[in-house]
C-alpha cells in the first residue's frame, strides 16, 4: 500500500521555491505535480514518496539545505486545514499528540510520534517512516509539531533542545534563526526535548464545548488509509524498537487493539507481524548505517539488540556482509 500525505504539508513550498529562484513549474512537473495540486484542500492527498523526493530535489537545486526550515518559518497552524481547529482546542500538548496518534490518517502516513517522559524533561520522538531517510521531510515534520506546541503554549515557547539524526549543514544561520533552540545534529533520532510540565500545561484555547462537536467533525474529515493497520504497525515498531522488547502483544496494545485482531487485520493485508517487524528492522538498520555519525553500538541499541555483537551477527546473516563492511562499501560508491 502506498503512503500518502495531505497536500497541505507542502504549504509555503512555492513561496520558498520562488524566493530561492527555482523554476517551480518545471520542478513540480518532473514529479508529476502542478500548482493546482498544491492548493489547500481537505480532500487532496499526494504520494508520500513524491512529496519527500520533491523536497530533497528542491533543496539540492537551490543549494539550500535549509529549504524545509524556510517553509517552517513561514507556516501557520491554519495551513494544515480544518484539523487545526481540533488540535488548537485540545486540553494540553500531550493530549494533542495523543489525538494525532489516535487519528493518524488526518495528516499523513509517514510521521510516527512518541513521548518519552523521565522526570523533569520529556522527549518527543518523531520518526519518518519511509524507504530512505530524508533530511528535508524530517526537518519539516519536527518543525510542524513544534509549531503545534507553540499554538497551544504561546508563540514564545521553545523546546529545550531539538534533535536531528542527519548531519549538520555547513551554514547553520537559517536553522538557528528558524528554530531558536539549541540544535543537536547527528543524534540517534529526530525530535525535541521539553519540560514535562509543558506537556501537561492546560491550553488557554481548550474549550469543553467543542468536544460535543469533535465526533461529528472527525466523521466529515477525509482520512488516509482508514482501514489499514500495516502502516500503523510499522510506525509503532519503529518507535518501540529501542526498548528491545517489541512483540505482537506490545504493538497491539500500543495501537489499542487485541493481538488476535491485529493478526487478523495484518493477514487481510497479506502479511504477518514478524514479516512487518523484520522489514522495519532491516530498513532502519540501513537508514541508521547511512549516517556515519552513528556508532555500531548505538545502532544496535536503536534496533533493540542487547549488544553490537548480536546486531553484527544478525546483519551479516541478513545482508551477507558485516555492518562495517556495508558502510565501507557505501562510502566507496559515493
Amino acid at each position: 500500500m502506498s503512503l500518502n500525505i495531505r497536500s497541505a504539508s507542502l504549504a509555503r513550498f512555492l513561496e520558498v521555491a520562488d524566493e530561492l529562484g527555482l523554476d517551480s513549474e518545471s520542478l513540480l512537473l518532473r514529479h508529476g505535480l502542478t500548482r493546482d495540486l498544491l492548493s489547500p484542500s481537505e480532500r487532496s492527498f499526494l504520494p508520500a514518496r513524491v512529496v519527500i523526493q520533491l523536497l530533497e530535489d528542491a533543496a539540492s537545486a537551490s543549494r539550500c539545505l535549509a529549504f524545509a526550515a524556510l517553509m517552517v518559518e513561514r507556516r501557520k497552524l491554519s495551513d494544515i486545514g480544518a484539523i487545526s481547529l481540533l488540535l488548537r482546542h485540545q486540553r494540553s500538548a500531550r493530549a494533542t499528540i495523543g489525538f494525532l496518534m489516535r487519528h493518524k490518517g488526518l495528516l499523513n502516513d509517514v510521521l510516527a510520534i512518541q513521548i518519552e517522559s523521565e522526570g523533569q524533561f520529556s522527549v518527543v520522538r518523531i520518526e519518518l517512516v519511509s524507504e530512505a531517510y530524508a533530511r528535508q521531510a524530517a526537518e519539516l515534520g519536527v518543525g510542524v509539531i513544534i509549531s503545534i506546541f507553540q499554538s497551544l503554549l504561546g508563540e514564545q515557547w521553545r523546546p529545550h533542545e531539538i534533535y536531528f539524526s542527519h548531519a549538520a549543514p555547513e551554514d547553520l544561520r537559517i536553522h538557528r534563526r528558524v528554530f531558536r533552540s539549541p540544535l543537536r545534529f547527528g543524534a540517534e533520532y529526530s525530535g525535541f526535548a521539553c519540560l514535562t510540565s509543558d506537556l501537561d500545561s492546560p491550553s488557554d484555547f481548550s474549550e469543553i464545548e467543542l468536544k460535543h462537536y469533535e465526533k461529528f467533525f472527525l466523521q466529515n474529515l477525509p482520512v488516509i488509509n482508514r482501514e489499514s493497520v500495516l502502516e500503523d504497525a510499522k510506525k509503532a515498531i519503529s518507535l518501540l524498537m529501542p526498548s528491545g522488547k517489541v512483540d505482537l502483544s506490545l504493538v497491539a496494545d500500543y495501537l489499542k487493539m487485541s493481538s488476535r485482531s491485529m493478526q487478523r487485520r495484518l493477514a487481510g493485508e497479506g502479511t504477518t507481524f514478524m514479516q512487518v517487524y523484520n522489514s522495519v528492522r532491516r530498513d532502519n538498520a540501513l537508514r541508521y548505517l547511512e549516517n556515519t555519525r552513528h556508532s555500531i553500538f548505538a545502532i544496535a541499541e536503536q534496533l533493540g539488540f542487547d549488544s553490537s555483537r548480536s546486531f553484527t551477527r544478525w546483519f551479516s546473516q541478513d545482508f551477507g556482509v558485516s555492518p562495517s563492511q556495508w558502510r565501507k562499501a557505501q562510502r566507496q560508491e559515493d
